[in-house]
């Protein structure tokens, strides 16, 4: 459940948190084991050693949504941010947090655009949900005597990638201008209304149908980036992901965690590897950036997002939990 080749994030936050203790452990079903307790605020997602303590807690579920869905494939397929909440809300009175703090991160928006299929002129909205969930949220912490926002919780909100910084899409639009070089039609995308152009005006059309797809949903993410950046307001926190994420940045990744363009071949990702292993085996091994199914991260781009953006933006606000400071 991790959509990843091994960790994700918030398994290298863990990592630095607890001093090196690790929930991808042995088996798949030994890691899903470690990893149950700390999916839900309860007595059981607390971590303590030698003096330092912290809940963790992760509420993240495959292909939620930050607003409500759109289509019917999201609606009857995908969760909402404000189904965590729910659960939260569930969640919480079953533990003392009285006096605590707590640091909440926010990662929404991709499933809204790409998955649920919303267009560019919704994405601000989506932005706005997130705030109206952080309301919630702070009111949740309030009534279980929780220190307030503006002690010592604080809330993270990380922006959204481009779709270019992903394979999925890089690949889709290599695929068009490869059959625009070579003048071919994908036999899915002929249909009544092109049948009276030449084949080379059809190729044509469809390979800048593909460029303006891709400009609209770059336009997406930078019509939500910039909202919920503009929302953010201190203490809490946002860290602008697409500016880790573009094709500079990438490349500078790429050579620093020893990275190639692409996606590991079919299979991989499948395989159950504990972060002991998957650093043993693949020391020295190029991985590729994205899992097989183009769709998703490997677990060093899932590392530079932690120690190259995430991390760095936690450390200079100050915020300290466990054993990371």
């Amino acid at each position: 459940g991790r959509f990843s080749d091994c960790r994700n994030w918030t398994d290298y936050m863990y990592e630095s948190a607890t001093g090196g203790q690790t929930l991808v452990v042995g088996s798949a079903q030994q890691t899903i084991a470690a990893t149950a307790p700390h999916k839900r605020c309860t007595p059981n997602s607390a971590w303590q050693s030698k003096g330092k303590a912290f809940r963790y807690a992760n509420y993240a579920e495959g292909g939620a949504c930050a607003g409500n869905q759109r289509s019917m494939q999201g609606k009857l397929g995908l969760g909402t941010f404000k189904d965590q909440v729910g659960r939260f809300r569930g969640d919480v009175p079953s533990v003392n947090v009285r006096g605590e703090s707590f640091l909440i991160f926010v990662w929404f928006g991709a499933n809204d655009l790409y998955t649920d299929g919303q267009k560019a002129n919704d994405m601000p909205g989506a932005a706005a949900k997130i705030m109206k969930r952080r309301g919630e949220i702070v009111q949740i912490l309030n009534n279980a005597g929780a220190t307030t926002p503006g002690d010592s919780t604080r809330f993270v909100f990380m922006g959204m990638g481009l779709p270019t910084s992903a394979a999925r899409y890089q690949n889709k639009l290599d695929r068009a201008y490869k059959r625009l070089q070579n003048n071919e039609i994908h036999l899915k995308r002929m249909n009544i209304k092109r049948l009276w152009k030449s084949k080379e005006q059809i190729v044509k059309d469809l390979f800048d149908a593909r460029i303006e797809a891709l400009n609209m949903l770059a336009a997406g993410a930078l019509l939500f980036n910039d909202r919920l950046r503009d929302l953010t307001r201190s203490p809490d926190l946002f860290v602008d992901m697409q500016s880790y994420l573009n094709e500079e940045a990438i490349t500078s990744m790429m050579e620093h965690y020893d990275m190639l363009s692409g996606v590991e071949p079919k299979g991989w990702s499948k395989m159950h590897l504990s972060a002991k292993d998957y650093n043993e085996i693949m020391e020295g091994v190029k991985v590729p950036l994205s899992t097989s199914d183009e769709a998703h991260p490997t677990d060093r781009v899932y590392k530079y997002m932690w120690e190259g953006a995430i991390a760095p933006a936690l450390r200079q606000a100050g915020v300290t939990f466990g054993h990371f400071a």
